[in-house]
């Protein structure tokens, strides 16, 4: 081979290993991954007569619970660094909030305790961000939460045990970074806020009773994922 063939197969290596440091990064193509984390959920009833219209508005019942999460998506990086990923997972166990020894709204004298649960079946999420360098992805999280929402109330001496759940969705937002280990294996710290749609049970006996449940979700968590294809971008 000559000197000047040596020098275009050079420069031609140098190209293509510089293309392949910037941009076959993790989460490029293909992922999956499993998370843990802390949920902290904040649980509020409201206790209606239809009849008086007298409500009860509980105090709102602030709950943490230890979570774990699994997740599928699929990303890519432009040329210039810009992010663009899909994800799709799920979380467990159910979320509880307990609100004891509530007046009734029909007769005050007697006292319930209601029990609301939620946990998040399937979510969906876009995650558009920014990658610095082959190392370090900073993304921003918007999507929804298709969610298991459940009410109870216990039984007393004067009334039955009153059950309802929903299938509900809630909008998610937050933010995270994944730091890479190999061009296939990082860890990430992710954050996000869901609010959910806001579900009704009505219960006719003994008492003609409206509950109206909201919950809200702080998520704070770490994450470690596979990437079973690198993607390169031209």
């Amino acid at each position: 081979m000559t000197r000047r063939n040596w020098n275009r197969f050079a420069v031609l290596f140098i190209g293509i290993s510089l293309n392949t440091l910037c941009y076959a990064n993790v989460k490029d193509g293909f992922y999956a991954g499993a998370g843990i984390g802390g949920s902290f959920d904040r649980f509020k009833l409201t206790t209606q007569s239809p009849v008086t219209g007298f409500t009860i508005y509980s105090p709102p019942q602030n709950e943490s619970t230890f979570m774990g999460d699994v997740f599928l998506g699929y990303g890519g990086t432009s040329m210039h660094g810009f992010y663009l990923g899909a994800e799709l997972g799920t979380y467990f166990p159910q979320r509880t909030g307990t609100v004891k020894n509530r007046p009734g709204v029909t007769l005050s004298q007697t006292r319930f305790t209601n029990i609301m649960r939620i946990r998040d079946y399937l979510t969906a999420d876009l995650l558009p961000g920014y990658r610095f360098n082959q190392q370090w992805l900073v993304r921003a999280r918007l999507g929804a939460a298709y969610a298991n929402s459940k009410f109870r109330q216990l039984a007393t001496a004067s009334s039955s045990q009153t059950d309802n759940q929903e299938k509900i969705v809630g909008g998610r937002i937050g933010a995270g970074i994944d730091f890479a280990y190999t061009n296939q294996l990082s860890i990430g710290i992710d954050y996000f806020h869901t609010q959910y749609r806001e579900m009704s049970t009505v219960s006719a006996h003994p008492f003609n009773t409206r509950f109206r449940q909201k919950v809200s979700s702080n998520f704070v968590g770490v994450s470690a994922s596979y990437t079973f294809a690198e993607k390169f971008s031209k």
